[in-house]
């Protein structure tokens, strides 16, 4: 499935992970202790936010291959075409059911997961998901969950959910930016 990965070693020596250069001269280290903190520090909603073409989805195949914290790491890339609910059902084996009710692998009960959900702004106009998935912050997801949401832009008032507005766990462009000494 594609939760596992592929994993590969390309002709220079460095690490492809589902097609993506993820070496370590990419480590990312300064937004990969920013991104592992939220997490401990329990915030049930991160949004990582830049322009196209900037590192979202080799930031969130990096952060599952380098797992800098303790959780069950899921993925699952949106299309606009799709229903979010039934991908996150077979990309994640998280299953909405209804009203507060969520279906997932007893085994992850008392363990954290993380959910990454790369181009988020393929589905903003599915409302009624964004309303379910963050109804108060997060918190209609089981108390173990924390999303990580990237997305292409946050557009106040906008395209972007109302909810992601409030959010105060967010990672930006110069946030993913090359540090110096990784650069």
């Amino acid at each position: 499935t594609s939760n596992s990965g592929t994993q590969e070693i390309d002709d220079i020596g460095s690490e492809i992970y589902n097609g993506i250069a993820t070496g370590k001269e990419f480590s990312r280290e300064n937004i990969m202790k920013k991104v592992a903190n939220y997490v401990k520090e329990n915030k049930r909603l991160i949004i990582l936010s830049s322009p196209r073409a900037s590192g979202k989805t080799s930031f969130l195949q990096l952060f599952r291959r380098d797992r800098p914290v303790n959780a069950i790491y899921r993925y699952v890339k949106m299309d606009e075409d799709d229903d979010p609910f039934q991908q996150l059902k077979e990309e994640t084996e998280i299953e909405y059911l209804r009203k507060g009710q969520w279906e997932y692998p007893l085994e992850w009960k008392n363990q954290r997961v993380i959910v990454s959900m790369d181009d988020a702004q393929a589905i903003y106009h599915k409302n009624k998901f964004w309303s379910v998935l963050l109804k108060s912050g997060g918190n209609s997801l089981p108390s173990n969950f924390i999303l990580l949401i990237a997305c292409t832009h946050l557009l106040s008032g906008g395209d972007s959910p109302v909810e992601f507005q409030s959010c105060s766990s967010r990672i930006g462009f110069s946030d993913l930016l090359l540090s110096n000494e990784e650069s």
